[in-house]
C-alpha cells in the first residue's frame, strides 16, 4: 500500500491554501514596491511557508504510515518533524506579527493569515 498523495489529506490541502494565499501575498508587495520586500520577516515568510507546506505532507505521511503500515514508520521523524512544525510556526507568527504595523493597505490579509494560522498549527500539533 503507498502513501496517499498530499491532497487526499484535507489539512494539507488547507495548508496549501493558506501557503498560496502567503505568497500572493509577498507577491503583490513585491509588486507595488511595498518597502517590507527587503526585511528578513519578508524572507522568511517564503522560506518558512513553503518548509511548513513540505513538512505538513511529511507528517501526514507518518501519521498514514504509522496506521497503514507500521513497519515503515519512524517515531524519531515523527517526533522530529513535529518539533519541525512547531518552529515553523512559531517563526511564521512572529513574522507576520512583526508585518502587521508595516503592512499598510495588507493589514487585513496579514491578520487573516495569522489568525489561520493559528488555527492550523493546532491541528498540526494533534497529529
Amino acid at each position: 500500500m503507498e502513501t496517499p498523495e498530499p491532497d487526499a489529506f484535507p489539512l494539507y490541502r488547507a495548508v496549501r491554501n493558506w501557503n498560496e494565499c502567503l505568497l500572493l501575498l509577498l507577491q503583490a508587495g513585491r509588486d507595488n514596491g511595498a518597502p517590507w520586500v527587503i526585511t528578513d520577516v519578508y524572507a522568511d515568510l517564503g522560506w518558512y511557508g513553503n518548509t511548513l507546506l513540505a513538512k505538513t505532507y511529511r507528517q501526514l505521511s507518518g501519521w498514514w504510515e504509522r496506521q497503514h503500515e507500521p513497519a515503515f514508520f519512524s517515531e524519531a521523524d515523527f517526533v522530529y518533524t513535529r518539533r519541525v512544525l512547531g518552529e515553523c510556526c512559531a517563526i511564521l507568527a512572529r513574522s507576520l506579527r512583526e508585518l502587521l504595523p508595516l503592512s499598510g493597505q495588507y493589514f487585513v490579509p496579514v491578520a487573516k493569515l495569522l489568525a489561520t494560522l493559528a488555527f492550523l498549527r493546532e491541528r498540526l500539533l494533534e497529529l
